[in-house]
Order: structure tokens, then sequence, then C-alpha cells
């Protein structure tokens, strides 16, 4: 049995740690916790399913591929995120939208692919496949800095479309939920990055994340969300 991969262990801590940290700033909610797993991992799935029914098409390296993942992430994840929680909002107040969008990053950062990670590592470690890369050198700083403002980006784009998806199934207004489909784009990016690499992946964590922290704060602001978000995040909202 090989040792664990450090760098990629200590990957895998952050992920951990950027998707459960938050957790413990709301009150634990069971039941939209379960929603959101549901809505979650049926998304995913269904995204797969979908990639690999035209996997030539996703695989073909051109800019329609590139827009139908984020278009992908925008039906499935955002759409199922709203079609679940309209489901069910018996008895839930609008400001519970952070808790649950909270909750849709908790599984994707942690579960999906922290605690995916981790198994992942340690089955190569078994099968001695570890590369004898991924040493805590220097330049691990700037890797690690990297993926955990991608995983924060993905946290605040996660809690930002679960907040509006939310307001709009409680408050009976669907379509404010359209309103974070732009954040579903990232996902474009992601992967033209992933078949290109023409960037650096310092600089493409940057663009990424400086798009989704602009693009949230103007769609809250526009859509004149920003003062109920606010509100929505004092902790006070939480203790009752």
């Amino acid at each position: 049995m090989a040792d664990i991969n450090p760098l990629g262990l200590a990957e895998v801590i952050l992920y951990l740690a950027i998707g459960i940290l938050p957790l413990l700033y709301f009150r634990r909610d069971g039941l939209l916790f379960g929603i959101a797993a549901l809505a979650y991992f049926i998304a995913i799935v269904a995204k797969m399913i979908v990639e690999q029914s035209f996997i030539s098409f996703f695989t073909g390296h051109s800019l329609a591929a590139y827009v139908a993942y984020g278009a992908l992430t925008a039906v499935f994840e955002i759409g199922l995120a709203y079609a679940f929680v309209r489901a069910y909002t018996g008895g839930y107040r609008p400001d519970r939208g952070w808790a649950y969008g909270v909750y849709l990053a908790f599984f994707e950062n942690a579960v999906l692919i922290g605690a995916l990670g981790f198994l992942s590592l340690i089955a190569l470690a078994i099968t001695n496949s570890n590369s004898g890369q991924g040493a805590l050198g220097p330049g691990a700083v700037l890797i690690l800095v990297s993926a955990s403002f991608e995983r924060i980006s993905s946290l605040i784009a996660h809690a930002v479309w679960g907040y509006l998806v939310f307001y709009a199934a409680v408050n009976r207004k669907p379509l404010h939920a359209l309103l974070p489909v732009p954040l579903a784009f990232v996902d474009s990016l992601a992967a033209w990055w992933n078949a290109t690499h023409a960037i650096a992946y310092p600089l493409l964590i940057a663009v990424l994340f400086t798009f989704v922290v602009i693009a949230s704060i103007l769609i809250l602001y526009l859509s004149g969300h920003w003062e109920d978000a606010r509100r929505g995040l004092s902790r006070k909202h939480y203790a009752d």
C-alpha cells in the first residue's frame, strides 16, 4: 500500500471544511436537508445520463458543448432545486432559502468532491497507483489557495441560487427561479478549461470567483432581493 498523496489529502480536507463549516451557521433542519439531497443528487445523475447519451457532442470541444454544460446545470441543478422545494414548502419562511442553498453546496463540496475524493485517494493508495507527485512543496500553496477559491465560488453560487429558488417556491413566483441561471454557466467556463487548459489554473479560478461574486451581487441587487437577502443572513433569523 502506497502513501496517500499529501497534496490530494490537503485538498480533500479543504473541500470538507468548506462544505461542512457553513452548516454550523444555520439551525438544523432535517427535512430541508433531505429535500436538498434529493434535488442535488438526482440533478447530478440526470446530468450524467444526458452527457453519456450524447458523449460525442459533449467531448467535441465546441462552443456549443461548453454552453450546453452550463445549460444542463441550469435545467437540472437549479430547476430541480426549485421543483423539489416547490413540492413541499409547508410552514417554511422565505428566509430559510440561505440554509437550503448552503445544504446544496454541502452535497457538492463535502460529499461529491470531498468525501468521494478521499475515497479515491484511499483506492489509489491501496492499489499503489499514486504517481509520486503531490508533495507539499512551495507550489502546493498556490494550488491549495486556488482550490479553496474554486470551492468557495461553488458555495456562493449554490447559496445564491438556493436562496432565490426557495423564495420563488415559497412565494409562488416561479419566474424568480430564473434569476440565478447566469451562475450555472460557470460550468461552461470549467468545461472549456478542462478541454483546453488554455490559461493557468489560478487565473481560471480568479476569473471564476470574480464572475460568481459580481454576478451574485448584481442578481440580488437588480432583482430587488438585496435587502431581504442581507437580512436573511442575519444570525438572529435562525435563533428561534
